[in-house]
Parts: C-alpha cells; sequence; structure tokens
C-alpha cells in the first residue's frame, strides 16, 4: 500500500510512477488537502522493519542530494510506525490523526523515540534535546525558521555547547529562515554551495557525550510542518549511531567551501560576509547574504525550488 500527497500525485512529472504502482493493483491514498503536505519518508516491510530519513523516493534524492537514511530491524518500532501508516490509508492525515499510544521503544537495548506530526507535538521534543544537551550540537537542515528552536539553540551555545550549522542556500534564502540570527548569535553556519540540496532533518546531541542522540526524518523545523503536515521524527540514543552520523557531518562540513558566517559591525550596520578561498586565489569576501541558490535539477517529488516562498515555509518543502 502507498500513501502520497494529494499535489505529488497528480503532478504530471510523476504521473508514470504512479500508473506503474496503479497497474500492479497496489493501492494508492493521498491526504486530498492542498493546505498540507504528506512530507514523510517512510516504509515499513512485514511489520517487522523500518527505513526512514529525509530521502524522498527519487533519482535526485538518493544520488544528487544531502540526505541521510536509516533502517530498524525490529517489530517494536515497526509498530509505531505501522499505527500511523494504518490511519493516513484509511484517509485520516494531518490534525484527523490520533496521538501514538507510545512514543519510546527499546530497540536493541537503546531507546528509540518515535514522533509523528502533527499529532506529537514533534518541535517540542527537538527543543527537549536541544535543552538537554552538555557538549555539542551539529545539526544540517533544508529549511529552519521556528524561533523556540532558534532561541534554544542560542541559549545552548550561550552555556558552552559547540553548535554548529548547515543550511540549504534555498532554505537560508527565505525570508524567515533563522540563519542569520543564529549568525548574529556567533554561531558557526555554513549554507551548502553544492549542486544538489542540503536537503536533511538532522541534528546530532552529544556525540561521544554522556547520552549521544541523533535526531532524523522528514520534519524541517517549521510551524507546518511540525503543526499542519504529516511528518515523522525519530530520536536515537546510543554512541555508535551518534558516531556515524558525527563522521557524516563533519565529512559535509568540510567539503563545503564557503566559510562559517562571521559578524561584522559598522556603524550599526551587521553584514554576514561568507569567506571563500582557494589555492589559486586570495580570500575575497562578499557582502551577499546567502549564497546564490544552487541551480535548479530536475523534478523531484515535493521539492521544487522554483516554487514562491511564503513565510515560515514554501509550498514545495515546509
Amino acid at each position: 500500500r502507498v500513501v502520497a500527497d494529494d499535489e505529488a500525485h497528480a503532478n504530471p512529472s510523476y504521473a508514470p510512477h504512479f500508473a506503474a504502482l496503479a497497474a500492479a493493483s497496489i493501492p494508492i491514498v493521498d491526504d486530498q488537502y492542498s493546505s498540507r503536505i504528506m512530507h514523510n519518508k517512510y516504509l515499513i516491510f512485514d511489520r517487522q522493519a523500518v527505513w526512514t530519513g529525509s530521502t524522498n523516493l527519487s533519482d535526485n534524492d538518493f544520488t544528487l542530494n544531502h540526505n541521510n537514511r536509516i533502517a530498524f530491524a525490529g517489530a517494536e518500532v515497526a509498530a509505531l510506525f505501522q499505527h500511523d501508516f494504518d490511519q493516513m490509508a484509511a484517509g485520516r492525515c494531518g490534525g484527523q490523526k490520533t496521538a501514538s499510544p507510545t512514543t519510546t521503544v527499546l530497540y536493541q537495548g537503546l531507546p528509540v523515540e518515535v514522533y509523528f506530526s502533527p499529532q506529537d507535538g514533534v518541535l517540542a521534543q527537538v527543543v527537549r534535546a536541544v535543552q538537554a544537551a552538555e557538549t555539542s550540537i551539529d545539526f544540517a537542515i533544508f529549511f529552519f525558521t521556528e524561533d523556540t528552536l532558534r532561541d534554544a539553540l542560542i541559549d545552548a551555545k550561550n552555556r558552552g555547547v559547540a553548535v554548529r550549522g548547515l543550511w540549504d542556500a534555498l532554505g537560508a534564502g527565505n525570508t524567515s529562515s533563522d540563519d542569520e540570527a543564529l549568525c548574529a548569535a556567533g554561531i558557526p553556519i555554513k549554507i551548502e554551495n553544492t549542486t544538489g540540496k542540503m536537503h536533511h532533518k538532522l541534528m546530532v546531541v552529544d556525540a561521544g557525550g554522556r547520552d549521544p542522540a541523533v535526531i532524523t526524518g522528514s520534519l524541517n523545523w517549521t510551524a507546518a510542518a511540525s503543526e499542519r503536515n504529516s511528518e515523522n521524527t525519530v530520536i536515537v540514543h546510543g554512541g555508535a549511531v551518534a558516531a556515524a552520523y558525527a563522521a557524516g557531518f563533519q565529512a559535509m562540513w568540510s567539503g563545503i567551501s564557503a566559510a562559517p558566517c562571521v559578524e561584522e559591525r559598522a556603524a550599526e550596520i551587521r553584514l554576514f560576509l561568507p569567506l571563500v578561498a582557494s589555492a589559486a586565489e586570495s580570500e575575497t569576501p562578499t557582502e551577499t547574504p546567502v549564497p546564490a541558490e544552487t541551480p535548479a535539477a530536475p523534478p523531484a517529488p515535493a521539492e521544487t525550488p522554483t516554487e514562491t516562498p511564503v513565510p515560515a515555509e514554501t509550498p514545495a518543502e515546509p
């Protein structure tokens, strides 16, 4: 069975794929509501395993965009996802869904928290994890406009937690994006300048600390994603998982040539200057708030940079 977003289901670019599923007698249900998005990216196999993360089932997301995915081979985690899926398959999406009966299970001896939007108050759980951080927070995000989470990250930095962030150029260009505020607070930020999107919805908390954790899933950090869309987020506790994600984050951080944003003050005007350096050229600061948006790529489900952003999110990917 397949649950889809109604706009993606009706998009001519994706029609051959949905037609192939229908021809194979695979049931397809969509959310039938244009002001919210069925934005999940998860698969459940035999009620025994789950595959999830930030990756759409598209060529771009598998081969071009920055993404992550994680698999759980256990009925305990699968049961939480099945409860969410069965509601959507019955036609109850967005605010029509009921809260999860439980949100935390033990998986191979480690706590795994599973939350779904909008019924489980997901962003509050992300804020809680930030407030509990002791040593480090690394995050990579497509869209981030949620000011409560912004303030929690600034508070964490002010109490001595090392905070770093990677942003997508399209997301950072949104007028409601919180990258400038984090820059002004002295938090190092890099904005991707790669061909693909920084499509993660990822945070690594206290890697190497007493309670290392990874937060991932489909949820962008926006009010619409948390309060209207159908989304999922997992928080996985454990040193090995956190170490793997921390290494992946560091590889991305090192691979982006734009240096962290720097706050400079001149006559009460703040300028955020990405610094670009190469072996052949001297460092040349620019006065552009964010790098140019990435070139348009072939269509990918539910994400098209050409759509017009609205405050706090875009129709393509709130």
